[in-house]
């Protein structure tokens, strides 16, 4: 009876968040300036159940522009950048609360559900008037140049560049905040580690502009 109720109330989730979605895109179609607004309705869902992912999507995307800004992007990929940022967890929607927020180490069939975020993401995405762009970025910013990511497991080429903007951002973002399971990372320790997996994990001249920007950036609270 409980797994019956946690899968109606994840599909019901699924579907009240692209009927959001189909919203806001309607009124970004229309000119509306409001779709600036980080996709307040998405994000207000989210603040109720899980803060974190919502003031996380606000710290990603500020960080995300100005990294493609550094990187002298054209202004639209920093637009979809930007856009990208704001959604890319959205696939975590589906993922149950008890499971974001858990204070412990995950087990690894908790870690393989988590991991589906992205792929979720990208369903929630795919049929709305993005650019295709956009759409990739969510469902690859956790991929890696060396094929250790996920969720399908993609190497150097196959990734886009900008999801490769976006990943590292994500992952400065998120050391840079306070988690359940630990306190936010020095920004001493975050350069060493993207410096360190540069050309492995994450694209050097990304890793270049990202260490750049941290010497300076501040952390939205």
């Amino acid at each position: 009876m409980i797994d019956l109720l946690l899968f109606l109330s994840q599909n019901i989730g699924l579907m009240i968040v692209k009927s959001m979605l189909e919203k806001e895109v309607l009124s970004f179609q229309k000119g509306n300036i409001e779709f600036d607004a980080n996709f307040s309705m998405i994000q207000k869902m989210f603040s109720y159940r899980d803060p974190y992912t919502v003031s996380h999507h606000h710290q990603v995307s500020d960080f995300a522009q100005k990294l493609a800004q550094a990187l002298h992007l054209s202004s639209k990929a920093i637009d979809n950048i930007t856009v990208a940022a704001k959604i890319h967890d959205v696939g975590k929607i589906y993922i149950p609360m008890e499971l974001l927020s858990k204070p412990s180490k995950l087990t690894q069939p908790e870690v393989a559900l988590i991991q589906e975020h992205p792929t979720i993401g990208y369903d929630i995405v795919k049929d709305f008037p993005f650019d295709d762009s956009i759409k990739r970025m969510v469902l690859e910013h956790h991929e890696r140049l060396n094929g250790s990511g996920y969720p399908h497991h993609l190497q150097g080429n196959q990734i886009q560049f900008e999801s490769k903007v976006l990943a590292v951002s994500d992952v400065v973002c998120a050391m840079l905040e306070h988690r359940p399971y630990r306190p936010a990372i020095p920004k001493e320790v975050i350069i060493n580690e993207l410096v360190s997996k540069q050309n492995i994990l994450y694209d050097q001249t990304v890793v270049e502009a990202a260490v750049q920007l941290l010497e300076t950036y501040e952390i939205h609270h």
